[in-house]
This record gives C-alpha cells, structure tokens and sequence, in this order.
C-alpha cells in the first residue's frame, strides 16, 4: 500500500467534511441571495469551458457517459482537474 494515499473510508471523510464547510454556507447564502464576491464567477467561466473541452475528446471517441479522467489523454485529464478546480474556487469565493 502506498504512503500518501487515503483509504477509502477517509476520501469520503474528507469529501464529507469539505462539502460540509463549503456547501452549507453556499446554499445559505444562495437562499439569502447575496453574493459576497460576484467577480469570482470569472473562475467559473474558463472552468466550464475547459471541463467541456476535456468530456468533448471522450465524446469524440464514442463514449457518452464516463465518470472522472481515467480514460482521457494526460492533457485532456489535466484540463479536466484544472475545470474542476476552477469552478470550485470561484464558486467557493462567489458565496464565502
């Protein structure tokens, strides 16, 4: 077994505890209709873009439903992660 690697029942501990933190305060702000910082949807934008860009080149090979970047290119995975973490950080910035 490796090092620095979680198990599995603490990737879930972790994804849990993260989405707590960030999800709750979010939709509460969400419900209240304030936005703390409304520039940080500029984060969310290029995020999109590059998470369609990466499921575009699965799409292009003929698979329509595929989960995480294990079956894309080492480009398309890292523009894959990078979408996602540009989303997370403008949204996380948009309602904290």
């Amino acid at each position: 077994m490796r090092e620095n690697v979680l198990s599995p029942p603490t990737r879930i501990l972790v994804v849990l505890i993260l989405a707590l933190l960030v999800i709750l305060p979010a939709v509460e702000n969400l419900v209240a209709l304030r936005v703390k910082l409304p520039l940080a949807y500029f984060l969310v934008i290029p995020g999109t873009v590059l998470l369609a860009i990466a499921k575009t080149s699965l799409f292009r090979q003929g698979m329509w439903i595929s989960f995480g970047d294990r079956e894309m290119s080492g480009r398309m995975s890292n523009c894959y992660r990078l979408g996602y973490y540009l989303i997370f950080w403008g949204v996380l910035l948009a309602f904290l």
